[in-house]
C-alpha cells in the first residue's frame, strides 16, 4: 500500500462536494487493477441503458396511474404503512448496493478479515452514514431532489425497490464490478422522461436539460477516473524512481 492509493478517495471527496456523481468503482478499483476497466465500463453502461429502459416502461405504462395519484395527493397525509415499506425498500437496496460496492472499501483492508477488522469497519461505515444523513446528502443530493416527486416517501419507496432489483439482476449476471452510480442515474433519467410524457411536467425540454446535466457530470467523473487509473501508476513509478536515484 502506497501513497498512490490515497489519491482516489481524496478525489471522490472533492468531486462529491461539488455535486459531481463519480463512480467509486472506477475510481478505486481501477487503481488496483486497470486490466478490467473495459469490462467494468461495458457492464456499467449496460446498467445505465437497462435502468433507463426499465424506468420508462414501468413509469410510462405499468405504474402510470400510481404516479399520477402520488402527484395529485402529494399534499395530503400519507398512510403510516408507507414508512414500513420505505424501511423495507431501503434495507433491500442498501443490501444490494453493499454487495456491489463493498469491494471499493474492503480492497484497502487485508484479504482475510479478522473479527476486529470486520466489526471496526462496519461500525465506521454506520457512523459515516449517520454523518451523511445528518447533512442530508450534501451537494450530491441535488441530483435526487431536482427530480419530480422524489420527496414523496411513496415515490422514493418504489424507486428504491426498482433500483435494488436491477442491482440484484446484474449481481447474478456476473461478478464483474460495475458502477451503481450509473445505474441510478439511468433509472432517474428514464423515470423523469416517462413522467414528462404523461404528466407534461416538467416540460420535455427541461427534463432533457436536467438529465443531460447529470450525465455530463457523471461523464466528467468517469473521465477523471480513467485518467487517474492510467496516469497515477506512471506518476508513482516516476516519482519513486527519482527518489531512489537521489538516495
Amino acid at each position: 500500500m502506497t501513497w498512490m492509493f490515497l489519491i482516489p478517495p481524496l478525489v471522490i471527496l472533492i468531486l462529491t462536494k461539488y455535486g459531481i456523481p463519480v463512480s467509486t468503482t472506477f475510481l478505486i478499483l481501477t487503481m488496483f487493477n486497470s486490466s478490467n476497466i473495459g469490462k467494468m465500463l461495458t457492464k456499467s453502461l449496460l446498467g445505465y441503458a437497462v435502468a433507463f429502459v426499465v424506468a420508462i416502461v414501468l413509469f410510462r405504462f405499468v405504474i402510470k396511474r400510481v404516479t399520477e395519484y402520488f402527484e395529485r395527493t402529494k399534499d395530503q397525509s400519507i398512510p403510516r404503512y408507507w414508512i414500513g415499506l420505505q424501511w423495507l425498500s431501503t434495507g433491500f437496496l442498501w443490501a444490494q448496493w453493499l454487495i456491489q460496492d463493498l469491494a471499493n472499501i474492503y480492497v484497502y483492508l487485508p484479504r482475510q478479515l479478522n473479527l476486529t477488522y470486520l466489526i471496526g469497519s462496519l461500525v465506521f461505515l454506520l457512523l459515516m452514514h449517520a454523518v451523511i444523513f445528518y447533512f442530508q446528502g450534501g451537494a450530491i443530493q441535488k441530483i435526487v431532489t431536482t427530480k419530480t416527486g422524489t420527496a414523496d416517501i411513496r415515490a422514493a419507496t418504489i424507486i428504491d425497490f426498482i433500483y435494488g432489483f436491477i442491482l440484484l439482476v446484474f449481481k447474478e449476471m456476473s461478478n464483474m464490478p460495475m458502477s451503481t452510480t450509473w445505474v441510478f442515474l439511468g433509472l432517474l433519467a428514464g423515470r423523469e422522461f416517462a413522467i414528462s410524457l404523461h404528466l407534461y411536467t416538467p416540460p420535455m425540454g427541461e427534463t432533457a436539460r436536467i438529465v443531460g446535466k447529470d450525465t455530463a457530470k457523471a461523464a466528467l467523473g468517469l473521465a477523471i477516473s480513467v485518467l487517474l487509473a492510467f496516469v497515477m501508476p506512471w506518476l508513482y513509478e516516476t516519482i519513486s524512481g527519482h527518489v531512489t536515484a537521489l538516495i
